[in-house]
């Protein structure tokens, strides 16, 4: 989000000394938000020879000022920067920016993104075609873009105000050119048919454009022969839009390629287009043919003039290749190492030798029998019953590997011998005196141990000592009597 901060109107002045006597004039209107703005300006070497960084410019609407003095025998390269990414003109308020050389304009703008390049700044800058293959190329052209006209009705000291009649630009062209585009300052949002027409007034061009209120730059891409006595202006009238009636001097040269050399309403006024920016046009430009140019090639193309980078020439190739078990390599498998060839052609229609340098791994198999007791551990697996298992996996060689176990797992077994005495036990060649637990450990028939627990209970006799009673049914003398004798002991 953006907030806005009004500052009072102030200038920032910096001078770079070089010995010598060209100066490069550097002039900025901020827009709403002038702490995004910063620029630099470098040599044809790379070097910094004066910048600004963000947060340098603090008032909004302002102007700035730069007047740098640099070496009249280098050319140097202006970088503007907006930090946001919607240039100082127009959507956050109407900035603009000015670059002159030796008081001569060499660029005004201020609509872009991020950033915007102007290079080339030196001593002379010649105007012309930049496009080698048309018949009136200029080899010593810097660029092929110019500006001029009044660039800034304010900036010039000219006076005026916003017209509602038609009136129009007189234009004498010496280099067949485009006028690009050029700002209009207006007094009411409006939709405007604007015009270019010959020295009989005849509409040889025209574009219909809605605008807004304020300054703005519009595009018309109209191209003129040469000639003299063009009209730049509009359709109809009650338009609104500004225009000098001071400060005017005609002619104005926009790098040679087109002169302003008044207007309907005579050299006093000067109407509507500020800062127009002219191309110079390419003429009799060679058709470019693409293909290969290299007569040893076997793609050559006699009618090509422009080299594609698409020659192909005769080649070998060889490439090296490890695979498991089998390569299918144009259209035939292979599944054993070697040295295979192939002669075709490649796409350009050229003889093509390929040698295939095939290496084949094989799978392996594997298969081991294992006997255990009770469980067995195999690749991080515990097994407790017998069967067949199998792990896959890569081989050295990065190849499947397959593993087979078959297993078969033996168990332990378990016995308990259960003893009641009344005297010591003699088990497994040991003698036991107390009663208790007591395990003997041997193997079975199938090698796996086999544990044998004695349960013992030892019970001590008691000693003899019988209650005897004795009875006699009578003891009288001379009679039968019958005895009793009754023994009994403890259990025991």
């Amino acid at each position: 989000m953006k907030y806005t901060i009004s500052f009072v109107i102030g200038f920032l002045f910096s001078l770079q000394i070089f010995g010598q006597n060209s100066i490069i004039s550097i002039e900025i209107l901020t827009d709403n938000y002038p702490l995004e703005t910063s620029w630099i300006l470098e040599d044809e070497y790379g070097t910094i020879i004066d910048q600004i960084h963000p947060g340098d410019l603090c008032n909004s609407n302002s102007y700035y000022n730069w007047d740098i003095q640099v070496n009249n025998n280098t050319c140097y390269t202006f970088t503007i920067f907006d930090s946001y990414g919607d240039g100082i003109c127009c959507s956050q308020g109407n900035g603009a920016y000015t670059i002159n050389y030796n008081n001569n304009l060499i660029y005004n703008g201020g609509s872009f993104t991020h950033s915007e390049t102007i290079n080339n700044i030196c001593d002379i800058i010649i105007v012309g075609c930049t496009n080698p293959n048309a018949s009136n190329y200029n080899s010593l052209a810097d660029t092929n873009i110019a500006y001029g006209g009044i660039t800034d009705p304010n900036i010039n000291g000219g006076t005026g105000g916003y017209f509602w009649g038609n009136q129009y630009l007189y234009l004498d062209v010496s280099i067949p050119s485009k006028i690009v585009s050029a700002d209009v300052y207006l007094d009411y949002a409006n939709t405007i048919t604007f015009e270019l027409r010959d020295d009989n007034s005849n509409v040889i061009n025209d574009t219909t454009i809605a605008l807004s209120a304020g300054q703005q730059r519009i595009y018309f891409n109209f191209n003129l022969p040469i000639g003299v006595d063009y009209e730049l202006g509009i359709a109809g009238s009650n338009t609104g839009l500004y225009r000098n009636n001071a400060g005017v001097n005609y002619p104005y040269d926009i790098g040679g390629l087109i002169s302003i050399t008044n207007s309907s309403a005579g050299g006093n006024f000067y109407y509507f287009f500020y800062n127009i920016e002219v191309e110079a046009l390419c003429t009799g430009i060679i058709t470019s043919v693409y293909g290969c140019t290299d007569s040893l090639a076997c793609n050559y193309d006699s009618l090509a003039n422009v080299n594609d980078g698409s020659c192909s020439y005769n080649n070998d190739t060889s490439f090296n290749i490890s695979n498991c078990n089998s390569y299918t390599w144009n259209g035939t498998t292979y599944t054993s190492s070697g040295a295979y060839t192939w002669i075709g052609t490649n796409a350009a229609g050229c003889d093509s030798t390929a040698t295939l340098n095939l290496t084949i791994n094989n799978a392996t198999t594997s298969s081991t029998s294992v006997t255990e007791c009770d469980s067995y551990t195999w690749n991080g697996t515990t097994y407790t019953s017998s069967g067949t298992y199998t792990w896959i996996g890569t081989n050295a060689a990065g190849c499947d590997s397959t593993a087979t176990l078959n297993l078969t797992i033996n168990n332990a077994t378990y016995d308990t011998t259960i003893i009641v005495t009344n005297t010591d036990y003699y088990w497994n060649n040991s003698l036991y005196t107390n009663s208790g637990l007591y395990n003997y450990l041997t193997t079975n028939s199938n090698g796996c141990d086999s544990i044998i627990t004695l349960d013992l209970t030892i019970t001590p006799a008691n000693n003899f000592s019988p209650t005897v009673s004795v009875i006699l049914s009578n003891t009288y003398c001379d009679s039968l009597s019958d005895l009793t004798i009754t023994v009994s002991q403890d259990s025991g």
